[in-house]
């Protein structure tokens, strides 16, 4: 999910010639969806009982088709699909946080809730530093290096982006809550502890 963060910018200026002010709205358009994503999802998943899974994998596919728009957004030079991509992915985003935090809350043990949100959010700042790292270290070894040019490196990196996005669902697919939560205190303290180790 964070690994558009660093080049989205660059990449309206650098494959459509965007002006500074154009592409400082992208992060706007995906954060309107984002919080638009969260709110009908929320209302939604009150109404009607799904699972929280089914919530994240239905995000995360999203994510991932709107990364695939945006991939071939810029090959195409269709600049016009930017924008509702950009909506959508923040759709997304909404959905998938919705139903992986409550995935996440659904996992964890009595007492253990302070212990699982300070895991959560450690995972989404290591995440998110990670994903700068490598989106840069892509960019420059796609298209500063010179290696392609600045339309087939970005949309081989969005691409990559969709691909890494499908794969992590189909981890997700394979997450048992039911199975998590017959784990005593003392599997997980143990889990924790070769982790820690690691």
């Amino acid at each position: 999910i964070f690994l558009q963060d660093a080049i989205l910018e660059p990449f309206g200026t650098h494959v459509f010639g965007m002006s500074q002010t154009e592409t400082s709205r992208f992060q706007q358009s995906w954060g309107v969806g984002a919080l638009l994503g969260m709110l009908i999802i929320g209302m939604f998943s009150s109404l009607f009982r799904i699972a929280k899974k089914n919530l994240a994998i239905l995000g995360g596919l999203t994510i991932a088709t709107s990364l695939a728009i945006i991939a071939i957004a810029g090959l195409t030079h269709q600049g016009m699909l930017i924008n509702p991509a950009l909506l959508l992915l923040g759709l997304g985003i909404g959905s998938f946080n919705i139903g992986a935090l409550s995935m996440m809350m659904e996992m964890t043990i009595e007492g253990q809730a302070g212990l699982f949100m300070g895991i959560w959010g450690m995972a989404q700042g290591l995440g998110n530093g990670v994903a700068n790292i490598l989106s840069g270290a892509l960019l420059t070894l796609f298209v500063e290096s010179g290696l392609l040019s600045a339309t087939v490196g970005y949309s081989l990196i969005f691409g990559a982006e969709a691909l890494i996005m499908v794969v992590a669902i189909g981890i997700l697919r394979s997450v048992n809550v039911q199975e998590f939560k017959g784990l005593t205190r003392k599997e997980i303290g143990t889990a924790l502890a070769m982790d820690t180790a690691n």
